[in-house]
């Protein structure tokens, strides 16, 4: 979200004027306020290509005047790109803006139609075209569900647990591979418990890999090799 910060430069900027042209309310006269017209939008992100993405997008504010310009209005035009977050804007006084901003972390691959995308880390699927390829996160493979990937990723990063590949499976239930080799099953209802039941299993035998943890009965744990 944009930051928010005082008026205190707009509404001196209109006292100013309404002074100015109250003096001069009998002269004819032609003023040129383009001194206080933007003149440069600097973004100060850390991926130059998508600093140059947002750049076009906001191309239209300059020549506007700064004191003029809403800060909320140039919010709505960027919150369409959701890899990008802790939007900040600053007017420097006279002509010059300043956005900052971070990219969301990206926690999982994932292909849909064909096309490989990136899920982030508020569960939005992002397009991989601007972001260079990093073949340490995980895989997620099925339809794609927002909510239920939320919790469950949220509870896996609790126990620390090195993940693979996330299986949503058409049941409605997890199965989850680490980068150890071991597989664990997980129940349609109460997945977190068996994740905890599982994650305290793995570490008493941390050694032991390859493996599959089934957890789909309740209070039934089945290991078999894999």
């Amino acid at each position: 979200m944009l930051q928010k910060t005082g008026n205190k430069p707009k509404y001196l900027f209109f006292l100013i004027l309404f002074l100015f042209f109250s003096s001069l309310h009998n002269l004819n006269l032609k003023i040129n306020f383009s001194f206080i017209n933007i003149s440069e939008v600097l973004f100060e992100g850390k991926n130059n290509k998508i600093n140059r993405l947002l750049k076009n997008e906001l191309d239209f504010i300059n020549g506007k005047n700064i004191y003029l310009l809403e800060k909320d209005h140039i919010e709505n035009k960027l919150q369409k790109y959701k890899f990008i977050k802790n939007l900040s804007l600053k007017k420097e006084y006279p002509q010059k803006i300043v956005i900052n901003f971070e990219i969301t972390e990206f926690v999982a691959y994932f292909e849909q139609s064909g096309a490989i995308s990136l899920i982030n880390e508020y569960g939005e699927i992002i397009s991989d075209s601007f972001f260079q390829t990093d073949k340490s996160i995980p895989y997620y493979v099925g339809n794609f569900e927002k909510e239920s990937f939320i919790n469950l990723k949220k509870n896996i990063d609790k126990l620390n647990l090195q993940i693979e590949k996330y299986y949503f499976l058409p049941s409605k239930r997890w199965d989850l591979e680490l980068k150890n080799g071991i597989i664990i099953k997980l129940p349609i209802d109460g997945p977190e418990n068996a994740l905890n039941l599982a994650s305290q299993f793995i570490k008493k035998f941390e050694d032991k890999k390859n493996y599959s943890i089934d957890l789909r009965v309740l209070d039934n744990i089945v290991l078999s090799d894999v």
